[in-house]
């Protein structure tokens, strides 16, 4: 009788061993990270901010790799066009998994030689008489880059483009004034 017992609570041990091996798999023990990863970022965190945290991140995880994708348009994480995406807003796309990290702060930055030639602006009214510097018109950007633009009206939109680096670049050149990401444009001596 015993021995039926044992027999009979084999296969449930066996379940459960196995329920323990997929519950080590899941939470990561015994299993070593390995492959590709595709991150998307926009040009001011992949060029002026990833870079110096691969270092620590590689000898971590030695055995995977990282494929930078620098892009200020949004791309598909359904259609595996990546595998994580860092952006400034919220996707719009409902099967996704999306957390804010961080706040990344933007400010109005112009060159030197800019203000002192057409002044400072002191109010949000004073916009409308300075040029702008703006991003390309995709739908895609925020609201909130639109009613930026409005301020200076659309006649003062001197440089538009799609790279952030191109707007700090035109800005430090003295085309105008642009909306820049602060940890990068703060850094810069000729804004």
């Amino acid at each position: 009788m015993i021995r039926r017992g044992l027999e009979y609570n084999f296969p449930s041990r066996r379940m459960e061993d196995e329920a323990l091996t997929i519950e080590r798999t899941a939470t990561g023990a015994n299993q070593q990270l390995e492959g590709t990863v595709r991150i998307s970022l926009i040009e001011d965190l992949g060029i002026g901010w990833l870079p110096d945290k691969l270092s620590m991140f590689h000898e971590r995880y030695p055995n995977l790799a990282i494929e930078i994708n620098i892009n200020n348009k949004n791309v598909n994480l359904l259609r595996r066009e990546a595998d994580i995406a860092v952006r400034l807003a919220r996707p719009k796309q409902v099967d996704l998994v999306a957390r804010k990290v961080e706040e990344l702060h933007f400010g109005l930055y112009a060159s030197h030689a800019y203000l002192e030639q057409h002044g400072q602006p002191k109010t949000v009214r004073d916009l409308s008489r300075h040029y702008h510097v703006g991003f390309d018109e995709d739908p895609t950007y925020p609201d909130a880059i639109r009613k930026l633009e409005r301020l200076f009206g659309r006649d003062h939109i001197r440089h538009r483009t799609n790279s952030h680096l191109g707007q700090i670049e035109a800005s430090a050149a003295g085309l105008g004034i642009g909306a820049l990401c602060c940890f990068r444009a703060d850094a810069d001596q000729r804004l």
